[in-house]
């Protein structure tokens, strides 16, 4: 294959924090397992649905619009596995695969490039995210001698290539003559040139320069490129069926029409195959038998890859209901004289709102979109319902799939309850298994609009309104007698309002509400009746209601826009909401008295403060160790408090740590493998060692480990600086955040491919350790260098980045 493409490297300073380099390490370069405070992060995320494929050495590979990336050996689908954040990838919505000979890759819609070693027992991650953009359509490649060239497309922004491990230049129709259009649709190598669809015709890269390569298509729009050899290029077009490119003529020939919008195609043992899409649910995959297209009927109708070989592989999403084809499993269908079909055995769902453990441990969650209740047992496959019932109480189903699972409670005894916003609570259990849809025309629920779901610790069910208050379900079991619920007052006696946001149990007595532009109100539902009795949940006559804490005059926190609540061990309450967390204790209360005492204020972090990783607070959970977990709408901030000290973490994904920014702020230190975007609910096991989070990309689990006194390690806290480090100005790049741990650090550098650049001993705080040269004295280039610093037995990796000459002045 000729290598006629130069290199163009545009100044990596403006993008240096967006850089983040092998999160998976061979094994004597990555550091020993994390100190006792890094959690584990476990996907549970779905795999609804595969769109884009390839075939190489004994596997497919699926890139899923959710899942990250599906391996299914070719001998035995059914023993497939999957990458996803937790594991390294950039991000879930994969796009486009690649091989280039030496690294699979795939491209992310919003995430950027992971690339991906599978030569060894185990892959091996690293991300790019410091492209021209991370919206990305389109990824190929090849490696000629000891260089991998990677060119990758963009939604809007062109055309970008990766040089030996290193961004390079971004092409783009404003400054690249030959170029038509920055909205990329697929990439592909024919004859040892790149040629590239666009939505405005096709250009091809040969010799250092573009051209345009649009005479003869049908329609400009280009949806995909297939390159068979050095003979056969075809052009799947948006309209106007599927084109061959006719190198004698320098132009493209129409193969047929096929009726439609062309987006796939694929060559199989030599014949061509295309897939029409969105017309009909039938007959949209075709055969090129020489001379016309023959149609060849699908067994799964939503189809959305093709992959050729010795066989067609073709992949999308199997329906598991009729909810508009929200919920599925991604498929791999194999043809070969008839189809062969296997589906993964993930979540049916993406985005989650509810979240809540079983008794047993089994993590339990809710669509939000009302797809399905999902619970997954520890080592076993999902349990999921996501039929609709066909004759209320008497089958076995959900309200419809219009209503959000909103949250989530399970009972001692196993029973799911699960608030579908707009028509009720489902109660399902599943030893039976059956399920009860309780409404307000069967049982004393005072609405349909049930936001929240709280389980008492003497099984009652507290159930939370944003238009309808707050309920009592005393006897679950007898769910169907208007005795077994009761209705708290929303006037100034009691809750003062009817939108209430969160509530929490204090002790079996005293349970806190959070209601919207009120406050927070503590209730006292035995008054002066010792809290070890029985409940008098039905007399209201020694009820103490407390007034609402409006706010406090020693701390900013809003009270009035409380999102969420917890209790801790010691009876201190945090409080979530708008503009950050409160940390406080309860002194006194009554009717008319409420008083309180402000431990500490959490607000977002900035240059000058410590903080969250966001303002506005969504959940608040505790773990095991008393910490305080907060989620987010970019991730997870969680709060230490270890003796006068507290520390504040902060997790996010790759995705999230580049949209939001955080470079300013927090090195990429922070990305901890989450599914991405905002964190709808969080919930403890009953150990708390594990906490489940729900988010608009799928549900995750977060081991917690022990909690250690410090910070977590010596080296915790360590950090590099300058950094980005400008080794032309002057000076040296230097380690802080250990000295009053430690004496002493041994500190190693290596380049992205693992290979040593220096070696230094005994470094103490501060000091010099680097002046941006090799083992060899030779001056390295411009990028990114990952610093590996041992003591005491642990091992700490750190990215630093090295900007030199030009670029460190543009």
């Amino acid at each position: 294959m000729k290598s006629p493409f130069g290199i163009r490297r545009p100044s990596l300073l403006p993008t240096v924090a967006l850089f983040f380099a092998a999160l998976s390490l061979p094994t004597w370069l990555a550091p020993p397992p994390a100190t006792a405070q890094t959690p584990r992060v476990v996907s549970l995320q779905s795999a609804r649905r595969c769109a884009a494929l390839l075939a190489h050495d004994g596997f497919v590979y699926g890139g899923t619009s959710d899942g990250g990336v599906v391996a299914w050996p070719v001998d035995d689908p059914e023993a497939y596995s999957r990458w996803t954040p937790a594991e390294g990838m950039t991000g879930n919505d994969v796009v486009d695969l690649g091989w280039t000979g030496s690294h699979l890759w795939a491209a992310t819609a919003g995430a950027g490039l992971t690339r991906i070693d599978i030569s060894g027992a185990q892959p091996l991650f690293r991300q790019f995210t410091n492209l021209g953009g991370l919206d990305l359509t389109a990824v190929a490649g090849f490696t000629a001698g000891s260089t991998e060239r990677v060119y990758y497309g963009m939604a809007e922004g062109g055309v970008g290539e990766i040089v030996g491990g290193f961004p390079g230049a971004v092409y783009t129709a404003a400054t690249t003559p030959g170029l038509v259009d920055d909205r990329v649709r697929d990439l592909a190598f024919f004859d040892g040139d790149l040629w590239i669809a666009t939505a405005d015709g096709v250009s091809v890269l040969a010799d250092n320069v573009f051209a345009e390569r649009s005479a003869g298509l049908p329609v400009r729009p280009v949806a995909a490129l297939c390159a068979s050899g050095d003979t056969l290029l075809m052009a799947a077009t948006e309209g106007g069926g599927v084109a061959r490119w006719n190198a004698a003529s320098d132009r493209w020939e129409v193969m047929g029409s096929l009726g439609g919008w062309v987006g796939y195609l694929a060559v199989a043992d030599g014949v061509p195959w295309a897939l029409r899409s969105g017309i009909g649910l039938t007959d949209l995959l075709y055969r090129w038998d020489g001379s016309a297209w023959i149609t060849v009927a699908m067994t799964e109708s939503i189809t959305r890859a093709l992959a050729g070989g010795t066989v067609l592989w073709t992949a999308g999403q199997h329906n598991v209901n009729d909810d508009r084809n929200r919920s599925g499993h991604a498929f791999l269908a194999r043809y070969d004289d008839g189809w062969t079909t296997w589906t993964t055995r993930e979540l049916v769902f993406t985005g989650v709102a509810g979240a809540a453990f079983g008794p047993d441990g089994t993590p339990w969650v809710g669509g939000r979109l009302g797809e399905a209740v999902s619970g997954r047992p520890d080592g076993q496959d999902w349990r999921q319902l996501y039929d609709v019932a066909d004759a209320g109480n008497d089958s076995l189903g959900l309200f419809n799939h219009d209503g959000g699972l909103l949250a989530m409670a399970v009972t001692p005894s196993g029973e799911v309850w699960a608030s579908q916003f707009g028509s009720g609570l489902v109660r399902y259990r599943p030893s039976l298994p059956d399920v009860d849809l309780v409404t307000a025309a069967g049982s004393g629920l005072a609405g349909r609009f049930v936001s929240g779901v709280e389980a008492h610790p003497d099984g009652a069910l507290i159930l939370l309104s944003d238009r309808d208050g707050a309920q009592i379900l005393v006897r679950p079991d007898d769910w169907t007698a208007p005795g077994s619920w009761l209705t708290l007052p929303t006037d100034n006696s009691a809750l003062g309002g009817a939108d209430i946001r969160a509530a929490a149990t204090a002790s079996r007595d005293r349970i806190w509400f959070a209601v919207q532009d009120v406050g927070v109100v503590l209730w006292d539902i035995n008054g002066a009746i010792p809290a070890d009795g029985p409940l008098t949940w039905f007399d209201n006559g020694d009820d103490i209601w407390s007034p609402p804490l409006e706010s406090v005059a020693t701390s900013p926190f809003v009270f009035t826009a409380v999102s969420d609540l917890a209790v801790g061990a010691d009876g201190t309450i945090w409080a979530g909401g708008g503009n950050g967390v409160v940390h406080f204790r309860l002194d006194r209360y009554s009717a008319s008295q409420l008083d309180i005492q402000v431990l500490a204020t959490y607000l977002e972090k900035t240059p000058a403060r410590e903080g969250l990783l966001r303002a506005a607070a969504g959940g608040v959970a505790l773990d095991a160790n008393e910490d305080l977990w907060v989620t987010h709408d970019a991730g997870l901030s969680r709060i230490r408090l270890r003796g006068e000290t507290t520390f504040i973490d902060a997790f996010s994904s790759v995705q999230d740590f580049v949209l939001f920014g955080f470079g300013a702020l927090y090195s990429s230190d922070i990305i901890a493998g989450l599914p991405g975007g905002a964190v709808n609910s969080i919930a403890a096991d009953n150990p708390r060692r594990r906490l489940l989070l729900g988010t608009m990309q799928g549900p995750a689990l977060l081991e917690v480990p022990a909690r250690t006194d410090g910070a977590g390690g010596p080296l915790e806290g360590i950090f590099l600086y300058p950094n980005p480090y400008f080794p032309d100005v002057g000076g040296g790049a230097r380690l802080g955040g250990y000295g009053d741990l430690l004496e002493t650090v041994d500190v190693s550098i290596f380049n992205l491919e693992g290979q040593p650049i220096l070696t230094r001993r005994d470094l103490r705080e501060g000091e010099s350790f680097w002046t941006g040269r090799s083992l060899t004295g030779e001056i390295v280039a411009t990028g990114p260098y990952l610093v590996r610093i041992e003591a005491r037995g642990q091992a700490a990796l750190k990215t630093l980045m090295v900007v030199r000459g030009q670029e460190a002045t543009q």
